[in-house]
């Protein structure tokens, strides 16, 4: 997901130069926490908490990153990716689901989301995975992880590539 067709031109611009700034610098190996003392060493330190810190307010929903530059500290956040379509569970859906053309069926099911063949329908018996007559295309694996605040580990074009 990229940066919302909100932004201006010019926004993006400035976006893109504070990134830019911050990777030629280098981001430090320690987050910067509420109430830590400010370094002193230039360059981005991921912010471990939502929150006001002494040289701005980390917002929520956002990947944080405190700036020192030689004018001074500023924070630079960057949008996170949010889901774009909620996937229910298949052990949850009320039945018979048909899948047509314009309402494509899918459903989640033992950390896999599953797809009902277009012209199908499923009953609580056809589970996707089992022997359900050709009826469910696996689409991918679902994988759950959990990454505590200032553990975001990515690479600078990882970074750049999700960002702008």
């Amino acid at each position: 997901m990229g940066i919302s067709t909100s932004y201006s031109k010019a926004e993006i611009e400035i976006k893109e130069a504070k990134l830019k700034q911050i990777f030629a610098s280098g981001l430090h190996e320690k987050p910067l926490k509420i109430g830590d003392p400010l370094p002193t060493a230039i360059g981005g330190y991921v912010l471990a908490s939502v929150g006001d810190y002494s040289f701005g307010t980390a917002p929520a929903n956002k990947w944080n990153v405190g700036f020192l530059s030689s004018d001074g500290w500023e924070i630079v956040n960057i949008d996170m990716p949010q889901a774009t379509q909620f996937i229910p569970a298949f052990t949850t859906s009320t039945f018979p689901l048909v899948s047509t053309t314009g309402n494509p069926i899918q459903r989640t099911h033992e950390n896999s989301i599953w797809q009902l063949i277009i012209g199908q329908t499923a009953s609580a018996s056809d589970i996707p995975g089992s022997n359900n007559n050709g009826k469910w295309v696996k689409l991918g694996s679902i994988k759950t992880t959990s990454i505590p605040a200032g553990k975001i580990y990515l690479t600078k074009t990882q970074l750049y590539k999700t960002s702008i």
